[in-house]
């Protein structure tokens, strides 16, 4: 074996994504080497470099057992699905505290002018519910200043936490109410994304061990997230979108530029108490308006109810249902919260189901 020999058969890196740029070889004596040994001793250095190269680089595989601190042990321990009502105004607020087994209330932030929300906070927490404010969908500058000037009120004894439903708002907790966060707990909301494992550990790693299922999961996709969700909404409009052009100003003739301020009064001056849009198909798309944070939030011509799912639901291994009301009015909350407390606490096989509704992905999924 010469050295030249030698020094050709090892420089053959081929297809591979190396070369050699300098190669010393100390030969002593008339060696004796295989080729096909050569070849193997080239094959494997090259391919134990390419794999401590990627190894810098390489992603840490994601443990698929679920954390520990994720897991709901309701069914180990034997107790009653908890109920959350999600409410948007007084009416809707007092229904839902009529009903002993309504665990917690979830406030809209504009239910009221905040400078009259502790009035509200305060009705729910003496009726022995838990309070949680649902921040906005959009959280522009403007309306993280009007936050921080309010400090004091989202901060008040009467809030137990907060739902989150943006980045944008985490920070803003997590920068301007830092002091609050030992008692004051926060809850993901369905549209923030924690899909899958990996994403449900990001925000148990961020300090949030309460995750609202998302609404694009179906019943099996569900059930491979068994015990990571907190909550399952089973009730609600759910919003097709959520719009920062301003319906009232449209159809008002005006410009939609209130987003750099907030305010506590429409910004169109007119009051579209009840707007809806039409689609092509003659359904009616309920809208509600943000007239402080300035967007529009349009919802699905038919209510999610999963009434006759309860079975399914109680099998996920959740703590909690949802119902979120919108539009409804005292009477139809009071009903339709009636309804889901005798099915999925008292396991009623009786019930009116829900006129129009869907069931969502929970059946078919996202296709």
């Amino acid at each position: 074996m010469t050295e030249d020999k030698l020094r050709k058969q090892i420089q053959k890196t081929n297809d591979t994504p190396f070369s050699f740029q300098n190669l010393s070889v100390n030969l002593y004596g008339n060696a004796f080497v295989p080729v096909q040994k050569l070849n193997e001793l080239r094959r494997t250095g090259l391919t134990a470099l390419s794999s401590a190269l990627a190894d810098k680089c390489r992603r840490k595989v994601f443990n698929k057992q679920k954390p520990a601190q994720l897991h709901n042990d309701r069914n180990q321990i034997n107790e009653k699905l908890g109920i959350s009502v999600a409410v948007s105004n007084k009416e809707q607020l007092m229904a839902a505290c009529e009903r002993k087994e309504v665990n917690n209330v979830y406030l809209e932030s504009d239910a009221a002018p905040l400078i009259n929300l502790l009035e509200l906070t305060e009705y729910i927490t003496e009726r022995g519910k838990k309070c949680f404010i649902i921040l906005p969908h959009i959280f522009r500058s403007a309306t993280y200043e009007y936050f921080l000037k309010n400090k004091t009120i989202l901060t008040d004894n009467t809030i137990n936490g907060y739902i989150l439903r943006n980045f944008e708002e985490y920070y803003f907790i997590s920068k301007e109410l830092q002091d609050i966060n030992i008692f004051k707990e926060l809850i993901t909301d369905y549209n923030l994304y924690v899909m899958n494992l990996q994403a449900a550990q990001f925000w148990n790693e961020m300090g949030i061990y309460k995750l609202t299922a998302p609404l694009e999961l179906n019943y099996n996709e569900l059930k491979e997230m068994a015990g990571v969700y907190n909550e399952i909404i089973v009730y609600g409009s759910i919003p097709l979108m959520v719009s920062a052009q301003c319906l009232a100003k449209t159809i008002s003739g005006g410009s939609n530029t209130n987003y750099t301020k907030t305010s506590e009064s429409p910004c169109c001056k007119k009051e579209f108490n009840n707007t809806e849009l039409t689609d092509r198909y003659q359904e009616r798309l309920p809208v509600k308006r943000h007239c402080r944070e300035c967007y529009n939030t349009i919802y699905n011509s038919k209510r999610l109810s999963l009434l006759s799912n309860a079975a399914e639901v109680k099998g996920l291994n959740t703590r909690n249902i949802r119902l979120n009301f919108t539009i409804e009015s005292y009477e139809e909350t009071k009903k339709i919260l009636k309804s889901f407390i005798d099915v999925y606490q008292h396991g009623s096989k009786e019930f009116d189901e829900i006129k129009e509704f869907t069931r969502g992905h929970f059946k078919r999924g996202v296709e």
